[in-house]
């Protein structure tokens, strides 16, 4: 069975930063509120937890200030929120030490799909790994199971786009050239 996290929409992530305290009050501050939505949606991919840490880190980045009650979003008008304000280490870390807790068999076929940026199907895994596809099967499963892959069209990617980043970030150049050779 596959557990498919749970995802909001960009109103479910404007309801999270309207329910987090409200923006300051000088003009323009509505545009402001929906393009920090708008672009924590994007980076979160809708999923709440993420959406959480992202502002968590938007803060602690300073990008995101609380004074008295309200939150002023630092960031100059016309300009997009941009991940660079944001410790992508912070967000890294969690990932990463959860992979840490994987079998080395299922780390080495998450590092595959990350590295390949494209979903890889079982067939390709167990040649990349010298597996059967039912042991290939059965890995991708227990991972879709951990909410680090998802299937689709019998074919498996990263859950989300910060899992394969934090993946490849923990990947050497050796690893990383023969894994794509």
């Amino acid at each position: 069975r596959v557990v498919e996290p749970t995802r909001i929409s960009v109103r479910g992530v404007r309801g999270i930063v309207d329910a987090l305290g409200r923006l300051d009050d000088r003009p323009g501050a509505e545009l402001r509120a929906s393009a920090l939505a708008e672009r924590t949606y994007v980076e979160s991919e809708g999923l709440p937890l993420f959406t959480i840490a992202l502002l968590g880190a938007l803060h602690t980045a300073g990008a995101l200030t609380w004074n008295a009650g309200v939150w002023d979003v630092q960031i100059p008008a016309g300009e997009p929120l941009s991940i660079r304000l944001v410790d992508l280490d912070a967000l890294r870390r969690p990932v990463a030490a959860r992979v840490e807790t994987l079998t080395e068999d299922e780390r080495q076929i998450l590092i595959t799909i990350a590295l390949a940026e494209l979903p890889c199907d079982v067939e390709l895994l167990s040649h990349v790994h010298g597996i059967s596809q039912l042991r290939g099967a059965t890995l991708c499963n227990a991972l879709c199971e951990s909410g680090l892959l998802v299937e689709e069209q019998n074919a498996f990617r990263c859950a989300q786009r910060l899992t394969a980043e934090a993946v490849k970030a923990g990947v050497g150049d050796v690893v990383r050239r023969e894994t794509v050779r």
